[in-house]
C-alpha cells in the first residue's frame, strides 16, 4: 500500500497547545492538581522516551497507551488511573485532529483513496478554502461549483449545463489556486516535517 499523509503534529495540528489544553482541561475535569507549565516539559519527555521505544520495536503503540500517562502521573506525583485519562486524552486529540475553521462544518481537506497496479494509493489535499470565489447563482462570472473530493481529484461535476459548458483549464486553474495551499504554503509546511 502506497499512502500520502502531510503530518500534522505541529504542522497542520498546534500539538503543543493541543497537549496544554488537554492537561489544563484534563486536569480540571478530573479533580487533579491544577496544570501548571513545567507539566507539559515532563509530558514530552516522558512521552517521548516511549515513542523512542516504539521506533525501535520494543513498544507497541497499544501498550503505550496503556502505560503513558502513568509514566507522567508518577514523574508529577499524580495518583491517578493513567489509562482513564489516556481515555481522555485520546478522545480529545480525535475531535481536534483535522481543525474545522470557524463557521464551517468539515475539515479544509479532500482524502482519496484509489486503486493502482500496485496497490492503495490516498492522497491528503489539505485546503483553505471551501468554495471558489466565484461561487454562486447571480452574476454572469458566478458559478454552481463547490468542489467536493472528486472535484479535487480532477474529475469536476457541475450541476447546471451553463457551468459545464464554460468550465475550461483557466477556471480550473483558478479553482485549484483559490483552494488549494500554494507553493509558498506547501514549501512552510514541509520545512516543519520532521
Amino acid at each position: 500500500m502506497e499512502l500520502v499523509f502531510i503530518d500534522i503534529d505541529n504542522t497542520l495540528l498546534d500539538f503543543d497547545e493541543y497537549i496544554r489544553r488537554t492537561m489544563r482541561e484534563g486536569f480540571a475535569h478530573f479533580g487533579l492538581k491544577p496544570y501548571e507549565p513545567y507539566m507539559e516539559e515532563i509530558f514530552h519527555r516522558e512521552n517521548g522516551k516511549l515513542w523512542r521505544q516504539i521506533e525501535q520495536g520494543t513498544l507497541t503503540f497499544a501498550e503505550l497507551e496503556r502505560i503513558r500517562w502513568n509514566n507522567v502521573f508518577a514523574a508529577l506525583d499524580i495518583d491517578f488511573d493513567g489509562t482513564v485519562f489516556e481515555t481522555y486524552f485520546r478522545a480529545a486529540l480525535y475531535d481536534s485532529a483535522i481543525p474545522v475553521p470557524e463557521g464551517e462544518r468539515e475539515p479544509m481537506m479532500n482524502i482519496l483513496c484509489y486503486a493502482t497496479p500496485a496497490g492503495i494509493r490516498m492522497v491528503v489535499i489539505p485546503r483553505k478554502r471551501h468554495r471558489p470565489s466565484f461561487y454562486g447563482t447571480e452574476g454572469k462570472d458566478c458559478m454552481l461549483l463547490s468542489p467536493a473530493s472528486v472535484d479535487m481529484g480532477g474529475v469536476f461535476i457541475t450541476p447546471r449545463p451553463e457551468d459545464f459548458e464554460r468550465m475550461d483549464a483557466d477556471i480550473i486553474r483558478r479553482i485549484y489556486n483559490e483552494l488549494c495551499l500554494n507553493l509558498d504554503e506547501i514549501t512552510a509546511i514541509a520545512s516543519n516535517v520532521k
